[in-house]
């Protein structure tokens, strides 16, 4: 899931990327949370060789991993909700940028749970 983890990250920079260029500097700050989780997938499967050594076993050091990244990224966008001035565009943002975090983390520990039992 490596390569399917850089073309979110990739899409979603450039989303930001596009904000900042358009001189819309808080919509380009309110994506960046969105970049946690696929990072921290890549450099799971970058240090997977050192994570495999961990006491803890290979597979809970992927899934705490992946549960904290998306927990942090949950926590950024809830504090980043509060740059919107209506009410109904930051809940908006939360509950979508919340689901999609909640996804992306279960279709990533799905596939190292599938590959690593």
């Amino acid at each position: 899931m490596v390569i399917e983890s850089l073309a979110i990250f990739g899409i979603i920079f450039a989303i930001s990327i596009i904000y900042l260029r358009s001189k819309r500097k808080d919509y380009a700050a309110t994506t960046l949370p969105l970049l946690i989780l696929p990072s921290a997938n890549i450099l799971i499967s970058i240090f997977s060789g050192s994570i495999a050594k961990l006491p803890f076993g290979q597979l809970t050091t992927i899934i705490f991993i992946n549960t904290a990244a998306a927990l942090i990224s949950c926590v950024i966008v809830g504090a980043a909700s509060l740059k919107f001035t209506k009410r109904h565009t930051g809940i908006t943002y939360i509950v979508i940028c919340i689901l999609f975090n909640v996804l992306l983390a279960t279709i990533l520990l799905h596939h190292h749970i599938e590959r690593l039992s």
